[in-house]
Formats: structure tokens, sequence, C-alpha cells
């Protein structure tokens, strides 16, 4: 997951994996969620693809205010990757990441990896979590944390002045 902070800006690419445990095919919607509120506008910009190898595939979905809704179908024992991105205004000096609502599913996320880039010259950055490695390149500041079995309390969120 990249989350890429810039004056006013914010945008977001995941890739996310889904596996069919079951001797069964699956057919489920599945919802994708945004922070909507009054520091953060609606997404635009949204793109939802199925990733077969090196070919990206795209997700016809339907878009409301705060999330886009999908359906995904998956053979027995079957895995699937899908690459979302979206980018929205940010004119509050906030950035959230929801991730709370991993608790629906019951079981924690096998591996959630982050990368969050944020320029230079951005004042007062802080952070909802404690990076692993911050590491500075040219004019930006890329701050990198993962966990495994990951089951948060609180959404990801980076704020600045």
């Amino acid at each position: 997951m990249i989350v890429e902070v810039a004056e006013g800006r914010t945008s977001v690419e995941g890739r996310y994996y889904f596996r069919n445990a079951s001797d069964d095919s699956v057919e489920a919607s599945m919802s994708y969620p945004f922070p909507v509120d009054a520091h953060h506008s609606p997404p635009t910009n949204i793109e939802l693809f199925r990733v077969e190898g090196d070919a990206l595939r795209p997700l016809g979905f339907r878009q409301r205010q705060d999330h886009v809704i999908w359906r995904m179908r998956m053979t027995p024992r079957g895995e699937q990757q899908v690459l979302a991105r979206y980018s929205q205004r940010t004119p509050r000096g906030r950035a959230r990441y929801i991730v709370t609502t991993t608790k629906l599913w019951n079981e924690p996320i096998e591996l959630a990896e982050f990368e969050f880039r944020v320029p230079v010259g951005l004042r007062g950055v802080r952070m909802s979590f404690e990076p692993d490695t911050v590491v500075t390149r040219n004019d930006t500041i890329f701050y990198r944390v993962s966990w495994t079995g990951f089951m948060p309390d609180q959404d990801l969120e980076i704020r600045w002045e």
C-alpha cells in the first residue's frame, strides 16, 4: 500500500491479495471504503483492476460517496489480486487510510505493508503509528511499516501543518 501526501491532495495505490480457502467457488460483494468527512473530500480518479500476471483487467464497480462495491468470483482454493488507486483532496492537513474495517472479517490480515510518501518541505508531520523505517530520497521522505497478523484498533493517519 502506498499513500502519497502532497499539499492539499492524497493519492493511494494498494494491492490486495484474496484467497478462497474452501473447496467451493465463492462469489461475494466486496466493499472498499474511503474516508469522507470534514478533512477528506470524496475521492476522484478511482480505478480498480484484477491483476493477472503483468496484465491489469479493469473491474467494474459501483461508486458511492464513501466506498465502491464490486463482485468478486473465486474458484475453489483460488487466489486473486486487486489493485486499487484513487486520490482525494485533503485540504486540512490530514490523510487517513481506513484499516479498521478488517474487524468485520473476524480474522487478521496475514501481512500488511504500508509506505507513506511525504514531501520533505511538509512541516509538523505526525503519524498514528511508529514507522519501521524512515528514508529520505531526493525531495521525499518514505515512512514504511509492516505488520503480520494485522488487526488494527484505529485507522492509519498522518497529519501535517
